[in-house]
């Protein structure tokens, strides 16, 4: 558009202090029970054509068991082992049963 810098970031609506982003209150625990193990791999990752090494899946268990449990979690390893991965398919686990 003329008169935009492209460089200049674009004005956002910002929200008042306060105010819920969301219309509705979310629910405070999800619909389905997150102690229960994924056996195998979540159907909503393998759509993706993605696959989860076993001690993967084995830590979306436990971060799911321990928020189920109220517990605060830190996963720390080795780089590179996909921790990053496995918080994404932790929280989406937890969108897709609250949605």
């Amino acid at each position: 558009m003329q008169g935009e810098d492209p460089a200049r970031p674009k004005k956002t609506k910002k929200l008042k202090k306060g105010k819920e982003f969301f219309p509705g209150k979310p629910p405070s625990s999800p619909i389905t029970e997150p102690t229960v193990k994924y056996n195998s791999q979540p159907d909503f990752i393998t759509v993706t054509g993605g696959t989860l090494h076993m001690y993967q899946l084995e830590g979306l268990n436990w971060l799911r068991f321990s928020w189920a449990q109220g517990t605060d979690t830190i996963l720390a390893d080795e780089m590179g082992l996909g921790k990053t991965i496995q918080t994404i398919v932790f929280l989406y686990s937890l969108y897709i049963e609250v949605s």
